[in-house]
């Protein structure tokens, strides 16, 4: 019932199935961020938050990230920020790098700060992550910094690959330098 009211946009009705759907199910951590979300969609934001908290504490590291970019969605940075530092042993190198490139973006994108130190951050744990390295070459044109340009596409070129965003940007980095064989098959690899 609740996904049916929810695919016809009718989320507020929605929200007392999904209700009784957790309660006959608390232990699902799938139920659980359906709630929460829908608890967001609403409006009911207390309710949202201690949703998503109670996933941080009991989901592991996919409940947490749900929480932490919960936060984010709050405009709430710092304190997304505090918990991912707080949590820094619990959390896999990947999942770490896919929060400090979303630090990166917020901080960017929010005027904070300097965006650059998260990006490197999660460059050192994953030296192809696209994201990152798509952030840092967009601050470095924009502040005129060639020879960190210059250094950064550099290492880009030797370093591992792991999600599509890295092989998409090595494979464009490729197309600029007219490897077009190269850059085929960076991107075949990609959708393996």
């Amino acid at each position: 019932m609740a996904t049916t009211y929810v695919k016809e946009h009718r989320v507020e009705e929605a929200v007392p199935w999904f209700e009784r759907a957790q309660a006959n199910k608390p232990e699902s951590p799938v139920l659980r961020g359906l709630v929460a979300s829908a608890y967001e969609r609403v409006g009911r934001y207390y309710d949202a938050e201690r949703t998503f908290r109670e996933a941080a504490e009991r989901d592991g590291d996919a409940g947490f990230m749900t929480y932490v970019n919960y936060l984010m969605r709050r405009r709430r940075f710092f304190e997304a920020f505090d918990r991912v530092e707080q949590r820094r042993g619990a959390i896999d190198d990947r999942s770490y790098a896919a929060l400090l490139v979303s630090a990166a973006q917020a901080t960017r994108d929010e005027r904070l700060g300097d965006p650059e130190p998260y990006a490197l951050r999660a460059l050192e744990l994953e030296p192809g992550n696209g994201l990152a390295l798509g952030l840092l070459e967009s601050l470095y044109t924009s502040r005129g910094d060639t020879a960190k340009n210059d250094g950064l596409r550099s290492a880009e070129m030797d370093a591992a690959l792991r999600d599509p965003a890295d092989f998409s940007g090595r494979s464009h980095r490729l197309l600029e330098e007219q490897r077009l064989d190269d850059a085929l098959a960076v991107a075949r690899e990609g959708l393996q």
